[in-house]
């Protein structure tokens, strides 16, 4: 084994590695915050108008946070979202699309909260609660329609997708975009049929933790004479066995209800989709009050960029509080990581940011997963397979 003794190196290691921001503090401008809150207010001036449109935007933004972070069983033990209290949790009111007129005051509104505040909260009251968030996964909307596979494009199953408050979601997902690369790579028909397992080279070559397939089968209910819905859902890679355990495809299937539109239906659809995956997401991760536990790792490092590359991937795992390096070797160095939850919660954190803890022969040992792969080794490939629209 040979130890790296150069103070210049240690110096630039020991200062380097700590984690750019705290990945609790960064990561609240998603998990701790609430995008688009629709506003619109009438009142006796717009001055008025826009008081109460702020207030009420506020108040729905708490509520949409606590369903999206607070598990169901202990949600009644928080407090109303009184004035008071939403004025010391707060962070942030950004403002958009706005428009008033003599009396009415309309507007998108943003609202991000006081992380450590709201973490306070919780703890205070006694809820669990999670505050790990996954992915980027890519979401691959496979829409079915007269036979044909649509998946590039604006097509209506990906809008509504987009329209079932997407942004407010534990899970952050994002759309394959319309380069040559991802027609190369994405064959809609393919991935209709696609399995956990031929999913695993598409995340790896997109370099994400996972790919969701959500296929759409637009069908007919002739008890009802309307119109109807088949949806099914493949995630992949399964991670570990707890993955596994959960269902790996999910489907149902939807009937139009009296005056609903086509597009309506579609917007249940998802949020159905996106609601379950964050519930199933959630029950992995809650967590109780705010303690912390420690671990000490063993990190295998070739040089500074392997200490770079591991340092940005746990900037982004929330539930990580601290980490202190402790020695410094080659190959293998030592880490303490202070984090809340469980080890089976921190291993699965680290997993959304292609870090793998395993155990060693003596320690745990953290590496990052590396993510190239060839073309011969796909399961799912595009080629000679274009898009049908």
């Amino acid at each position: 084994m040979r130890v790296l003794v150069g103070l210049g190196f240690w110096a630039v290691v020991m200062l380097g590695f700590a984690l750019p921001a705290s990945a609790a503090d960064r990561d609240g401008d998603r998990l701790f915050a609430v995008h688009g809150v629709a506003v619109d207010v009438t009142a006796a001036n717009a001055t008025e108008a826009r008081r109460q449109a702020l207030a009420d935007a506020q108040a729905r933004a708490w509520v949409k946070l606590t369903d999206k972070l607070v598990s169901v069983e202990s949600a009644g033990r928080l407090p109303p979202a009184s004035a008071p209290l939403l004025e010391r949790l707060v962070r942030a009111v950004d403002v958009r699309d706005e428009r008033s007129s003599a009396r009415r005051y309309l507007a998108n509104i943003d609202v991000t909260f006081w992380a450590d505040g709201v973490r306070e909260l919780f703890a205070q009251s006694d809820v669990s609660y999670t505050e790990s968030g996954a992915g980027p996964y890519l979401l691959l909307p496979v829409l079915v329609e007269g036979g044909a596979h649509h998946l590039f494009g604006e097509h209506e199953w990906r809008k509504a997708l987009e329209d079932a408050d997407i942004k407010n979601r534990l899970i952050s997902y994002r759309f394959p975009d319309e380069s040559v690369h991802s027609r190369r790579w994405l064959s809609p028909s393919s991935l209709a049929d696609a399995t956990p397992d031929d999913l695993e080279p598409v995340a790896r070559v997109f370099s994400v933790a996972k790919v969701v397939v959500a296929k759409a089968v637009r069908t007919f209910d002739f008890a009802t004479g309307r119109q109807a819905l088949k949806y099914e859902v493949v995630i992949g890679p399964l991670l570990d066995e707890e993955d596994a355990a959960e269902r790996a495809v999910r489907s149902g299937r939807l009937v139009a209800m009296a005056d609903e539109n086509p597009h309506d239906l579609l917007v249940r659809a998802a949020d159905m989709v996106l609601r379950e995956a964050d519930n199933n997401w959630k029950a992995r991760t809650l967590v109780e009050g705010s303690d912390l536990n420690s671990m000490t790792v063993l990190v295998p490092v070739r040089g500074l960029s392997d200490w770079m590359a591991v340092r940005d991937r746990l900037a982004t795992v929330s539930t990580v509080r601290n980490t202190k390096v402790t020695a410094i070797n080659i190959p293998l160095s030592t880490l303490v990581i202070d984090y809340i939850g469980t080890d089976a919660q921190l291993q699965l954190a680290l997993a959304q940011a292609r870090l793998a803890l395993s155990q060693g022969a003596d320690s745990m040992v953290l590496r990052p997963v590396e993510q190239p792969v060839t073309e011969q080794t796909s399961g799912v490939r595009g080629d000679g397979d274009s898009d049908k629209r």
